[in-house]
């Protein structure tokens, strides 16, 4: 099966590298992580909610709790999510469904903080882009922007580094923290392309929205994740020693 591309000149019954080994896991997965999309976004539309409510009532209060509650709910299914991929990328033997399930189960108490976190950064993001983009109720300086944009830089790295130790390790916090500050140091100029590579993904969502908004329930974010991680996983693997551990 070829994915942006005539058809796929290998055997998918072995496991490829590089390019090829982008479009046989997009063979293989792409058509169920869609469907996993749906059930997150769904599971997110509580929080979607809110935090159009609060934007459009202009309400810190109201903001910060609903994130905070509904992120935390929405967090066990992006950490599934997480956990599917990764299953994905190391051959994971089992059943789709049964393995996103067992992941849901597995990931499901110690994803509920993380997801606060993401709801909380998310919504407060998006209220301070919506009050000085949209409402222009505030004025964000130069250093204002800088700072912001050095916020969102350093979030993206911590999220895409923090999830696959959540969902493949039982570790204390502080090992999972010092495991990402040596790995952004040590693999800089990788996190950094990667982290590049969102910003232009997120820009073009906020550029075109709110037509991009259609992407959100199918594509947007699995898909996300999915570029993100496959291009840190053999780097991951080499570092952490996933495999060994898992295969």
């Amino acid at each position: 099966m070829g994915l942006f591309v005539r058809d796929d000149t290998y055997d998918e019954s072995q496991r490829m590298t590089g390019f090829n080994r982008y479009k046989q896991l997009l063979s293989f997965y792409g058509l169920h992580w869609v469907k996993l999309n749906i059930i997150t976004f769904v599971v997110s539309i509580p929080l979607i909610l809110g935090i159009t409510y609060s934007l459009l009532s202009t309400s810190l209060l109201l903001l910060i709790p609903l994130c905070i509650i509904l992120g935390a709910l929405t967090g066990p299914f992006v950490g599934a999510l997480v956990d599917n991929i990764y299953r994905a990328m190391r051959d994971d033997s089992g059943l789709r469904w049964d393995n996103y399930k067992k992941g849901l189960r597995q990931n499901f108490r110690c994803s509920l903080l993380p997801g606060a976190i993401l709801g909380l950064f998310i919504g407060t993001y998006s209220y301070i882009l919506y009050l000085s983009l949209f409402s222009q109720a505030i004025v964000i300086d130069s250093f204002s922007m800088v700072a912001l944009t050095i916020a969102l830089i350093l979030f993206l790295n911590f999220e895409n580094l923090f999830w696959p130790q959540l969902v493949l390790f039982n570790q204390p916090l502080s090992q999972t923290i010092i495991n990402i500050i040596l790995f952004t140091c040590k693999h800089l100029w990788k996190v950094a392309k990667i982290i590049l590579l969102q910003l232009i993904f997120i820009s073009f969502h906020v550029m075109f929205a709110p037509y991009t908004f259609l992407l959100l329930p199918f594509l947007s974010i699995w898909y996300f994740i999915f570029v993100s991680q496959f291009l840190l996983y053999d780097t991951l693997n080499e570092e952490l020693k996933i495999e060994e551990k898992f295969i």
